[in-house]
Order: structure tokens, then sequence, then C-alpha cells
């Protein structure tokens, strides 16, 4: 609901609303239900495309979702995500992909919120085998990033 009454009013989140569309984007949204994903990503594209200087903090937050939550998600069985997991994430990656598209600028963003959010060496196993399975679903749909993300991994 509030998410629906943001989106009608998108030409009046300017930079004084900043700490209210945080809010908005730090929300887990991908496992939720298909009308509210929906709604969020519309909310996004929306704001994203009316106010080119909320990119940034989008991407930084869509970003974060590639790293698991380290209590509640568990291990992958033989290194294969769950359903639930492919899901999310795919959720996220279409958003993004479109968020590329339309906003050019924002594969520069991409990239440097990519090397930011890189997890640490003792964010455990899992953690980086999250992110490094989400990194090279970018390559399918991102190409033009394929030489920077190989060397950010194979760096880390």
């Amino acid at each position: 609901m509030l998410l629906k009454e943001a989106r009608s009013c998108i030409s009046l989140l300017d930079r004084n609303c900043h700490l209210f569309v945080k809010v908005l984007l730090i929300q887990k949204w991908p496992s939720r239900s298909v009308e509210l994903v929906e709604e969020y990503q519309g909310f996004l594209l929306d704001l994203c495309s009316a106010h080119s200087y909320y990119t940034e903090l989008a991407i930084n937050q869509l970003t974060q979702l590639f790293l698991p939550d380290a209590f509640e998600d568990p291990e992958w069985i033989n290194g294969e995500p769950t359903e639930e997991d492919k899901l999310a994430f795919s959720r996220v990656h279409n958003v993004l992909k479109i968020l590329l598209r339309v906003i050019p600028m924002s594969s520069e963003l991409f990239f440097s919120s990519l090397t930011k959010n890189f997890p640490y060496h003792g964010n455990g196993s899992h953690v980086h085998e999250c992110y490094v399975y989400n990194l090279l679903t970018i390559l399918q749909y991102q190409s033009s990033m394929r030489r920077d993300i190989l060397n950010l991994i194979i760096s880390r």
C-alpha cells in the first residue's frame, strides 16, 4: 500500500525525501508476494527514471541483496541454490537488467557497488558462494562487464 502511494507521487520524492526513499529501498522484497515484488520493481524503476540521483542508492540496495542473511539462510546442498533463492535472485536480476538498460550511467555505479559489497574473507563460504553465483548470473545479461567481473572474482 505504501509503495503504491509513494509511486503515485514519485515526482515529489526529491532530495528532501532521501530518508523516506531509503527506508522504502532497504526492504527485503525479493521473497515476498508477486504483487509486492511487481510494485517494488515499478517503484524503483520509476524513482530512478524520475530522479537519477537515487540510482546509486538503489543499485547499492539491490547489490546487497546478493548477500544471504548469515543467520537465516541455510547452506546450499551441492552448491545448488534452493528454489526460493533462485526466485529471489532472479527478481533482483530482472530489475537490475531493466535499470542498466534504462539508465546509461548506471553500469559504472553498478560495478562500483559490486566491488564495494564483495564479501570479506571472514564472511564464510556460503556468503561468497551466493555472491559469486550472482556475479556469474550478471554475465548473462551484462556481457560488457565480463572482464571486470571475472577480474573481481579472481582478485578477491
